[in-house]
């Protein structure tokens, strides 16, 4: 039996080149799946040809307006029997966010491949399949997202209900940047998502979260904050400036400061961390030091160190060559927010990687390459290793990272993970029992013994001053009426033995023989008697 000739595989990215600084820019993502593409090339050369392409949708106009109509254009001239395609874009939700942020509505380009039935990837800000409404259109679609944020969400619920944390102080800082920036765009959704499924979950389950604002460049809001935390929780879910790193003046271990760090590739990065490189002071340095020891960090995990192999850095030389040569983009435009560039570079070269080695499976099983559903079923509720990663697809075609909660080592900017949540588990997994270096008691109870602002303990303690009394007296009576018992018992026992002559001829015979041999010989007779061994024999 022949095996099947070699296919066209032409990997088409659509969205707009605008919006230099927009995660989900072709000019940020363009490098990368070109770079996905050629690599898919050499290894797959023998069965696959694949192929690399941009509609040509230069300005936000165009892909906002008319972003079907120019994609349908687009395929129709290039469409040719046998040949596969598979679209890839990295965003946004549907129906899709302002032009300004370089996305565009997605609901009709959506529609449109999933009726040519070609594979479509979404590989940045991801995309929820799992609305019933939608299934029909999105039946082609896999969101592969490296770092999606509502994911998040997921582990952070996980996190409150293990430890039975049920009153959540979240902290807004309204004096947090650019509205715009990528950063606030994920923190603000991801917080107010986790306040509403504690309010939307069963009675008492996740309890009430206290939603607050401030301003971290106002001392007396900072304040204000801290009072209003210390008298109604003792853990804080905050995130999202820099200014919000005030807040962490309580430092004994009684309290937990809960942060989320959306980019561990690269490490240290805005309020997840304690260093800085323009502080010197030591004394500033081990104040801040300490005050991590109280902060748990949420992040994506990863199995091995990939940022510090020769392979990862190679990828991000190569990345940056290219946004060069490809638009025109200088390394320069990239250093502010080197984080996110990063995780787009790794998470959508991952998810090409495994969709052209879905593909090489489907050509050597002889299956029909042009069926986008079929190569989409056989990713479904699948673990796939990468050289980078380890990657979960769900039967919905999500991809669910593994994440981490850790803690700063002592003295160190490397995090310790103690807690494991593994992609398609909803459990939170122990690595070791409490955070490394936890300033106090570990877990941190959700209350304290003397409630939030210490008033309670006057009533506990008249509480228990009460049944202190009660105590003493309960006893008081017990030993009087174990005193009554015996006494009882033991004028019973002499009644029992009043027939026993004997005892009586004993005792005057002591008084002869001497009284103390008298005395013991009694008492023994006393003690077998209220004993109720056979105490007195007959005369």
């Amino acid at each position: 039996m022949s095996r099947p000739t070699a296919v066209e595989v032409e990997v088409v990215a659509f969205g707009a080149v605008t919006g230099t600084r927009s995660r989900t820019s072709l000019a940020v993502l363009g490098p990368t799946y070109s770079l996905a593409v050629e690599d898919l090339q050499r290894k797959y050369n023998e069965s696959l040809h694949f192929t690399y392409s941009e509609p040509g949708a230069r300005t936000c106009l165009t892909v906002v307006s008319k972003s079907s109509e120019f994609l349908a254009d687009y395929y129709y001239r290039q469409e040719r029997p046998g040949k596969v395609f598979v679209f890839v874009h990295g965003g946004g939700e549907m129906p899709g966010f302002p032009c300004s942020n370089g996305d565009f509505p997605t609901a009709a380009v959506l529609s449109l491949t999933s009726f040519w039935n070609s594979l479509t990837l979404n590989t940045i800000t991801g995309i929820d399949l799992t609305r019933e409404n939608l299934l029909p259109m999105l039946s082609t679609v896999l969101s592969l997202a490296q770092n999606p944020a509502e994911k998040h969400v997921n582990v952070i619920v996980s996190l409150l209900r293990q430890y039975a944390w049920k009153t959540i102080f979240i902290v807004h800082d309204k004096i947090s940047g650019n509205p715009q920036d990528i950063f606030v765009q994920s923190y603000g959704p991801m917080m107010k998502q986790v306040g509403l499924l504690m309010l939307a979950a069963p009675r008492n389950e996740l309890g009430v979260p206290t939603f607050h604002e401030m301003r971290s460049n106002d001392d007396d809001s900072c304040s204000d904050t801290l009072a209003k935390f210390q008298s109604v929780s003792r853990v804080m879910l905050f995130g999202g400036s820099e200014g919000i790193r005030k807040l962490m003046n309580m430092t004994d271990g009684s309290y937990v400061y809960i942060t989320v760090d959306m980019w561990p590739e690269a490490p240290n990065q805005f309020w997840s961390s304690w260093y800085r490189p323009d502080i010197t002071d030591h004394t500033e340095v081990s104040a801040a030091t300490e005050a991590f020891r109280s902060v748990l960090t949420i992040s994506r995990y990863y199995d091995g160190d990939f940022l510090k192999t020769n392979r990862s850095m190679d990828l991000f030389r190569e990345f940056r060559r290219r946004t060069n040569t490809m638009y025109n983009i200088t390394a320069d435009e990239f250093t502010p927010d080197p984080a996110p560039i990063i995780g787009n570079l790794i998470g959508s070269y991952n998810a090409l990687m495994i969709v052209g080695e879905t593909i090489q499976k489907a050509w050597e099983d002889g299956d029909d390459l042009t069926d986008g559903r079929g190569l989409r079923r056989r990713l479904l509720n699948r673990t796939i290793s990468t050289e980078f990663d380890r990657v979960y697809i769900d039967s919905y075609g999500q991809r669910i990272p593994d994440f981490s909660v850790s803690s700063f080592s002592p003295g160190s900017l490397d995090r310790t993970v103690f807690l494991l949540y593994r992609g398609g588990s909803p459990f939170l997994e122990p690595l070791i029992l409490r955070p490394v270096s936890w300033p106090g008691i570990w877990p941190v109870p959700n209350e304290p013994v003397c409630g939030y602002r210490g008033d309670k303990c006057g009533i506990s303690q008249l509480s228990n001053l009460g049944g202190l009394a009660g105590g003493v007296v309960t006893s008081l009576l017990l030993v009087m009426i174990a005193g009554c018992l015996l006494f009882v018992r033991y004028y019973l026992a002499r009644i029992d033995c009043y027939w026993d002559f004997s005892q009586r001829r004993r005792q005057h015979r002591d008084r002869d023989h001497g009284k103390n041999v008298g005395n013991a010989k009694t008492n023994v007779t006393l003690l077998s008697c209220q004993g109720k061994q056979p105490p007195c024999e007959h005369p």
